[in-house]
């Protein structure tokens, strides 16, 4: 009786994209994702910067809502309505976390 939110990596939703497709978007399964983005600025580990930036990119061309927060004032505006929406319309959803959001990472040179 109660709802779930699923949180990953983008390297995590690499996993999960055919049974997003092959399920959850068909069939009007409406989960909430909440994705922290590798591969931006600072990042150390190179296997995670393909998955990061191609994320949007796949969720846009499976139609999957997404919103892409960086910083508290957008979390604050946006997660309320996105999880509306999200159990509204009967669909998945991500609400995306990039490094600015939670301090970044320090990029050594």
């Amino acid at each position: 009786g109660k709802r779930g939110t699923v949180f990953m990596q983008s390297s995590g939703f690499g996993n999960c994209i055919n049974a997003l497709a092959g399920l959850c978007i068909p069939y009007r399964i409406p989960i909430p994702m909440v994705i922290n983005l590798r591969g931006q600025p600072g990042e150390h580990t190179i296997a995670q910067v393909g998955m990061g930036r191609a994320t949007r990119p796949i969720m846009d061309v499976l139609g999957l809502p997404h919103f892409t927060l960086e910083d508290q004032d957008s979390l604050d505006k946006i997660v309320p309505g996105a999880l509306k929406l999200c159990y509204s319309s009967r669909q998945p959803l991500a609400i995306c976390l990039t490094p600015m959001l939670h301090g970044g990472k320090i990029a050594q040179v």
